[in-house]
């Protein structure tokens, strides 16, 4: 095990938010090394995506625990303070956390209508695929003819629970994908999704390729195409913050838990380095 630095008196020198796999790699490292903290909203490890009952979950688990990190799960992160102070609240109240440095590995989403570039009303049934994920997942039916916008992870796994409930879906690639998903009933490729129209609930979204122009009948939208990063912890992302925050994300819209361990590895690695010579 690496020799542990004493970077400050405070009782966490790195806080990592996030336990999915890219926190959980990143505090297996951190931690050999510093003092660490791993703070997630949900109740356990793991994050949305993986799970907790995934191997490779509780193997870094493990290498967490026998390192010494702390956990402060269902809690969520709110606030990252100039005096390096991250703002808390769960269960126990809400409080403030001293840390020497923030490590943010809050994962990615799917791009936004806007992002998209799809013009249009905002109509009830154009859903972000991760809201429509939980709602999914407990068995809220959310349409009857659904376009799925995207074939990453998160269009596989919505794709995948409307299967389970005999949706017809259609499948809009967003990145030029040539392959066809293992989900859907219709397949568009090399079709360009620019409008959403409805009289509020959408009814139709408008496809176009060149100079030509479909249109399918729909009652849900689900977007899941391309990636953004994640940024939801006040005052983090300012630039006067940068060297005290990390951001640990893999932007893509496919990965794997190997790639995401060993981006977060990487990037743990080489904080460990840059931290250990701000104490010499």
């Amino acid at each position: 095990m690496k020799g542990r630095l004493e970077l400050d008196e405070a009782p966490t020198s790195v806080l990592v938010v996030g336990a999915g796999v890219s926190g959980l790699a990143a505090a297996a490292e951190l931690s050999e090394a510093f003092p660490t903290t791993v703070i997630d909203r949900l109740p356990v490890v793991g994050g949305i995506a993986t799970g907790y009952e995934n191997e490779s979950v509780k193997s870094l688990k493990r290498r967490c625990d026998a390192s010494g990190a702390r956990f402060v799960l269902g809690t969520t992160a709110l606030r990252w303070s100039p005096e390096r102070r991250l703002l808390i609240a769960g269960p126990a109240g809400i409080e403030w956390l001293p840390g020497r440095h923030l490590v943010y590995a809050g994962g990615t989403r799917p791009c936004t209508q806007a992002e998209l570039r799809i013009v249009g009303d905002r109509l009830a049934g154009v859903v972000q695929a991760t809201v429509a994920y939980h709602l999914l997942e407990i068995g809220v039916r959310l349409g009857e003819r659904v376009v799925v916008v995207g074939t990453g992870d998160w269009a596989k796994r919505v794709g995948h629970l409307l299967e389970e409930q005999d949706c017809y879906t259609c499948v809009v690639p967003t990145g030029g994908e040539s392959d066809r998903p293992d989900f859907g009933d219709e397949w568009w490729p090399g079709w360009v999704p620019v409008k959403v129209r409805g009289d509020r609930r959408v009814r139709e979204i408008l496809l176009a390729k060149g100079d030509l122009q479909e249109r399918i009948l729909c009652d849900a939208v689900m977007l899941a195409g391309g990636a953004r990063p994640m940024r939801n912890i006040d005052g983090a992302i300012f630039e006067e913050m940068s060297d005290s925050v990390t951001y640990i994300q893999l932007v893509a819209e496919s990965t794997t838990i190997g790639q995401l361990a060993a981006h977060a590895t990487e990037l743990a690695t080489q904080l460990v380095d840059g931290l250990g010579r701000e104490t010499t």
